[in-house]
């Protein structure tokens, strides 16, 4: 779910939110079955579980996932995946993150005329579409096929990963 919808369960969901929708998905479907997606040595679950299942404060949901855009939370995550898949991912983040930023008095102008254009490219698919399109065409997807749950420990009652990250 879009960060937005999180921050206010009354705000009607449009093209926008369901392109980030679609990108939390992405996100998360990365996280749980490629297997470069994160270092295996390090534990990140109370991450993971932070940006999809935390209980933010009333009002102010999405903290997480804008942390996350915001590279305060993985930072280059997607640095160890395929070039295509890693350039796709950093496309989408940058864009989302633009539609939650709060621009600071030197940069005004600047930032709200590359906001206002990011925001333009969300009202149709078409954008978001085309950085699919390109990121399939793009040499360099290697012939790995070997995905694994690397949440197959998750609790059965309530689906929560329980084991550390894979």
């Amino acid at each position: 779910m879009d960060i937005s919808i999180l921050r206010d369960r009354d705000h009607l969901q449009g093209v926008p939110e369901d392109q980030e929708s679609l990108f939390w998905a992405l996100v998360y479907l990365l996280f749980r079955w490629h297997p470069d997606a994160l270092p295996p040595e390090e534990d990140h679950l109370p991450d993971i579980r932070n940006i999809f299942e935390s209980e933010d404060v009333k009002g102010k949901g999405g903290v997480h996932k804008y942390y996350f855009l915001s590279g305060n939370v993985l930072e280059g995550v997607f640095s160890a995946l395929v070039p295509p898949l890693a350039n796709l991912c950093e496309k989408l983040l940058n864009i989302f993150f633009l539609r939650y930023q709060k621009p600071v008095a030197p940069l005004v102008a600047q930032i709200t005329k590359i906001q206002k254009d990011s925001l333009e490219k969300l009202t149709t698919h078409d954008y978001v579409l085309s950085l699919f399109d390109e990121a399939l065409k793009e040499d360099g997807w290697g012939d790995r096929d070997d995905p694994a749950d690397r949440f197959s420990g998750a609790n059965k009652i309530d689906r929560t990963p329980y084991l550390t990250y894979k």
